[in-house]
């Protein structure tokens, strides 16, 4: 990521070797890169989340949907033909065909990409006043530390925008200035392009909130499973104590039984009783006492 930041400002490119040979070094300047990229909304963090290193901010978010396509398919456009760069040195000639003045590449033209480049070189483009005065103003309140954190996300608009506006003066024929009706629709670009970056997070949350719920099921499923284990071995452990009680004493009635165990084991006795009932060890007979009907347990001879 930081690599693909720096390349995104046009900054020096490579890693240090010990072994010069090894080393590719791309310098500052010497290029200009663009990158597009197929994101699904629901993977889209893996951008969002470097957003304290500027990583989404390099990004124009554009949808790949079309609400007003047309039935049937358009003609295919004519390639579009773009300019030539003027550069200092460069010899530039007039071609028969309509692709319109091409570079002519001699011997002597390389790419350098290894020594600093030459400022004198560069072929600067013009901008409006107000575009510079924008750059200016953002420029200075980032210097006093007067931009939001909350507005992390926006941190390279303008950057992102000027770079917009350059792509459609070039789009449009013209390789001397932006103009504001370059620097307008580039704003209309970077509406998008928020309202889709937009979506992408609002698909992310939902996606996040989806994976808790999953994981709150699952962890109440798995307390539901463990309070069953514990309550089948806490009957099993008191099943066993009531067989050692009926054994030193039988024909038990309920509340007799239940005071053989602690405050916190009673809980137990009643389905305890019923296990033991089940597998035969217990048998339970009816009684009545002062009035009130009752049982009395006793554990079966041999058991």
């Amino acid at each position: 990521m930081p690599e693909l930041r720096k390349a995104w400002m046009g900054e020096r490119l490579g890693f240090g070797w010990a072994n010069a040979e090894k080393a590719v070094v791309v310098v500052g300047h010497r290029y200009r890169m663009t990158m597009v990229v197929g994101v699904q909304p629901g993977r889209g963090g893996a951008l969002l989340q470097d957003s304290d290193g500027g990583t989404p901010q390099r990004f124009i978010w554009l949808p790949t949907t079309d609400p007003d396509a047309p039935d049937e398919p358009p003609e295919e456009p004519e390639p579009l033909r773009l300019p030539a760069w003027p550069r200092p040195g460069d010899e530039q000639e007039a071609t028969a065909d309509d692709d319109g003045p091409k570079l002519k590449f001699g011997p002597r033209d390389e790419y350098k990409l290894d020594m600093p480049a030459d400022k004198s070189g560069f072929h600067v483009l013009g901008l409006p006043p107000s575009v510079v005065e924008t750059v200016r103003r953002e420029q200075k309140a980032k210097l006093r530390g007067q931009v939001p954190e909350n507005q992390a996300l926006d941190a390279h608009a303008t950057l992102a925008r000027l770079k917009v506006a350059v792509g459609l003066m070039w789009m449009n024929g013209r390789t001397d200035k932006v103009t504001e009706e370059d620097w307008d629709l580039a704003g209309v670009v970077m509406s998008v392009s928020n309202a889709s970056r937009t979506e992408v997070q609002a698909a992310l949350k939902t996606k996040a909130g989806e994976a808790n719920r999953m994981r709150g099921r699952a962890d109440a499923e798995r307390e539901v499973v463990k309070a069953d284990v514990l309550r089948e071995k806490a009957i099993t452990r008191v099943a066993e104590g009531i067989r050692r009680k009926l054994r030193k004493q039988n024909d038990r009635t309920l509340n007799e039984v239940k005071k053989c165990f602690s405050n916190d084991d009673r809980q137990y006795v009643e389905p305890a009783l019923e296990l033991l009932q089940q597998v035969g060890d217990v048998e339970a007979k009816q009684i009545e006492y002062q009035g009130n009907e009752g049982y009395l347990f006793r554990l079966k001879e041999g058991r």
